[in-house]
């Protein structure tokens, strides 16, 4: 197990690699970072967090820290150039890409399924 588990570490931090290669030089957001998984991504992303924030559509959360990012509404987008989201939350993934994709953003361009990266290392491998 031990063994494994090192290997799927190894294959989520070259997954989140490769994510942010397309997102060089861009802000970085994270859509729904609550929980657990939240954590771990936003961890091994290494993020600034002077730039970097959290995306929620819960405005009771608006204003608020987790994880040392802010917590800002989806229209604070509005006012960002030049940003690369990950969204965390896959229970509400479709209506977040919907939502997303009304504002303009392409995924895998500007936006990617952070579930997609880890259940790709299950099997062993990834693709972004």
């Amino acid at each position: 197990h031990t063994a494994y588990r090192r290997q799927r570490q190894m294959c989520i931090r070259d997954s989140i690699r490769t994510v942010l290669k397309k997102a060089r030089g861009r802000i970085l957001a994270f859509w729904g970072g609550a929980g657990m998984l939240a954590e771990k991504i936003i961890s091994l992303c290494g993020v600034d967090t002077s730039t970097d924030f959290i995306i929620d559509n819960n405005r009771e959360l608006w204003g608020k820290e987790k994880f040392g990012l802010s917590i800002k509404s989806p229209e604070a987008l509005h006012d960002i150039n030049d940003v690369y989201i990950i969204v965390i939350s896959n229970l509400h993934y479709s209506e977040i890409k919907e939502q997303l994709q009304l504002m303009g953003y392409t995924e895998l361009e500007d936006f990617v399924n952070a579930r997609y990266l880890l259940l790709e290392c299950e099997n062993g491998v990834f693709v972004v």
